[in-house]
């Protein structure tokens, strides 16, 4: 069997919230990622920056562990603003508002342990590019 390797993308560039600055280069950041996936041998799918609220978000990660061949390497990207609670890290995704109560439930946990436990993949690589 030859092996086979696939990666994520997933960047937010922007942000409804007027309190948390955009970040604009993600999308650049995204297209050169992909590119060099590309040319290593990886299947390189970039999540929509459109998309980017955290149903989506969440989604898009637990479907991409989910559809993984057996022994398949993953590779997942995560870029955007970040935040850092109780020990636990989070990406903040694009309908986040700091006026929120509890603004920690309204972003995504990076503990995706529960995903690549049931995941077929071989081998799982999580990158993740978030100042907080």
């Amino acid at each position: 069997m030859s092996e086979s390797f696939r990666a994520l993308l997933i960047g937010v560039p922007h942000y409804r919230d007027q309190d948390i600055d955009d970040l604009p280069f993600i999308k650049d950041d995204l297209a050169e990622l992909s590119e060099a996936l590309d040319a290593a041998g990886y299947e390189v799918a970039t999540h929509d920056v459109q998309e980017t609220d955290l149903d989506s978000i969440d989604s898009a990660v637990e479907s991409f562990f989910q559809d993984a061949r057996d022994g398949e390497t993953l590779l997942l990207y995560l870029s955007g603003h970040g935040i850092h609670h109780n020990n636990v890290d989070y990406l903040v995704p694009r309908g986040a508002r700091t006026s929120s109560h509890d603004f920690r439930r309204r972003c995504l946990s990076l503990d995706f342990g529960s995903y690549v436990e049931r995941s077929r993949a071989g081998n799982v690589v999580v990158f993740v590019d978030a100042c907080r």
